[in-house]
């Protein structure tokens, strides 16, 4: 991930002067799904003019991401275990690195709610669904701190199927919900069905198989499809 960092670097400090980041203001920047802090920390050194908060739902990350910014010395971090769907605080500037599936979906949203920035990477686009990942959405049973194990419609939500989740961001301070559906646009949703923009999803998320190197894959003939249903797909969002 080591370039990614750097290309998300290149995109913040080219955009220093609309984030306030030549001491105009003090900005925040929130890297939704943070880990241990790969992409933020070096950011948070770089930019003590800023406020960093970093957001995920994994506690251990969480610890350890708090534990090397204290050994860093670094007083402009502070990070939360949550959801990306349920972050309530400031935002100017949205970080997502590799935040999976509609994760990523999620995070641009909390971005169009406050009018802020976004520098997004995106990830595991085959397994796009309106409730997320099956392992996010388990996590998300985990740390929910809603004991209620009935929806708002009186239908009683079991562990079964994980489709019956829908992903809805929450960014709080009077700002309405959204709900992520897919395709995101009316653009798409104009040209193509749900199974086939799925179908999409899952082409561009072809990396090779066995005996096709990855790297063949994405250059050669073999990937021209699914890098032309990526573009598709990113275009979309």
């Amino acid at each position: 991930k080591r370039l990614q960092v750097e290309s998300f670097r290149a995109v913040v400090n080219a955009a220093a002067t609309t984030l306030g980041l030549d001491g105009s203001r003090r900005p925040t920047i929130v890297d939704f799904g943070c880990g241990t802090g790969n992409l933020l920390l070096p950011l948070a050194a770089e930019h003590p003019e800023a406020d960093f908060v970093g957001v995920d739902l994994n506690p251990r990350s969480i610890e350890l991401l708090a534990r090397r910014a204290r050994d860093a010395g670094l007083t402009n971090v502070q990070s939360q275990v949550g959801l990306v769907e349920e972050y309530t605080g400031p935002c100017d500037l949205a970080l997502a690195l590799h935040v999976c599936g509609s994760g990523t979906d999620a995070v641009l949203l909390q971005a169009q709610a406050r009018n802020a920035a976004f520098v997004v990477a995106p990830c595991c686009i085959g397994k796009l669904r309106d409730g997320g990942l099956k392992s996010v959405a388990g996590m998300r049973r985990a740390i929910s701190t809603f004991e209620d194990t009935h929806t708002n419609d009186g239908d009683l939500e079991t562990d079964d199927d994980d489709s019956s989740e829908e992903l809805v961001v929450r960014p709080g301070n009077g700002m309405p919900a959204m709900r992520v559906i897919h395709p995101r646009s009316r653009w798409m949703r104009g040209e193509v069905q749900r199974p086939v923009y799925m179908g999409l999803a899952a082409a561009a998320d072809w990396s090779g198989h066995a005996g096709v190197d990855a790297m063949r894959a994405f250059t050669g003939e073999l990937g021209r499809l699914p890098r032309a249903a990526k573009a598709a797909v990113e275009l979309d969002r």
